[in-house]
């Protein structure tokens, strides 16, 4: 799993790519607890390179939405593939996590 920022103007992109499940959910809860967010800045978590969820990973990102949340963060996730989409269907955590097909979608 590899985790990368962009910083464009008037939002952040941040790209999960690989695979996001028990032998990498600690890289990235380490990850998310050194990002400094940003108060009231549009943040896109861009899954178009995910490859694979877990629970393990499902929790890193309810953790990590959380803490969006409470920073007043607009957020969502973004281009994810299908079979990670039916995922976040399935667990039911698309209903608390705003899911866009694309980036240009959520952010228009």
């Amino acid at each position: 799993m590899q985790i990368t920022t962009s910083d464009n103007s008037g939002y952040i992109t941040i790209d999960i790519i690989g695979r996001l499940d028990s032998g990498t959910a600690e890289d990235a809860e380490n990850w998310i607890s050194s990002f400094s967010i940003q108060p009231e800045k549009t943040i896109i978590i861009n899954f178009a390179e995910l490859d694979y969820i877990s629970s393990a990973g499902l929790r890193v990102i309810f953790n990590f939405s959380r803490n969006l949340k409470k920073s007043g963060n607009t957020f969502a996730i973004c281009n994810a593939q299908d079979h990670v989409r039916e995922i976040f269907e399935i667990s039911g955590f698309d209903s608390f996590i705003p899911m866009f097909n694309t980036s240009e979608e959520f952010l228009a």
